[in-house]
């Protein structure tokens, strides 16, 4: 009986042992498990923290180029604003010059006119110069004529006096008066 009771005691701690070392090595495979568990979720953790120092880099990077470019594009409208600036202004002197043209247009057009006014007054004038021309040598002619007619006169008068002379007054005194 005691050898019984040793047995069955040995068979209830061999058991117990049995027992306690297959928990023991399911603990130490499921501490193993969580071990690698723990690793694994620290390597997720560590990949995590770089991605996210990757991801908070681009985040300040894309920040900085959002910057970049709303001062570009702050930039980009101030040239706009100046480069509208700029065209209303050429076409404001576009328009003084299209009407400077226009001014300019008008007063070729009436220097046109005075050019032609000028011409037809000069062909005038040149026509009143040889009438005037043709005046002067017609009193030349006149006055001719009138020497002519004189010299005519005179010869004639001188005839008739020659020939009154020569008949004579027959005696008779004519009293002049004056």
């Amino acid at each position: 009986m005691k050898i019984a009771i040793k047995s069955l005691l040995f068979v209830i701690f061999s058991l117990i042992v049995v027992y306690t070392s297959v928990n023991y090595l399911a603990l130490l495979k499921s501490n193993l498990g969580l071990h690698r568990a723990v690793y694994q979720q620290k390597e997720q953790l560590s990949n995590l923290e770089n991605e996210k120092q990757k991801l908070l880099q681009e985040i300040e990077k894309e920040k900085n180029s959002s910057a970049k470019i709303s001062e570009e594009n702050a930039q980009l409208k101030e040239n706009l604003k100046a480069q509208e600036q700029k065209d209303n202004k050429l076409n404001q002197d576009l328009a003084k010059v299209q009407q400077d043209g226009q001014q300019l247009q008008a007063l070729k057009q009436e220097r046109d006119a005075l050019v032609k006014q000028v011409e037809k007054l000069t062909q005038e004038n040149e026509s009143l110069n040889s009438h005037l021309r043709a005046l002067g040598e017609q009193k030349k002619a006149i006055k001719e004529l009138q020497t002519q007619i004189q010299k005519v006169g005179i010869e004639v008068i001188k005839k008739t006096d020659a020939q009154n002379t020569a008949l004579g007054n027959r005696g008779v005194i004519y009293k002049r008066e004056q």
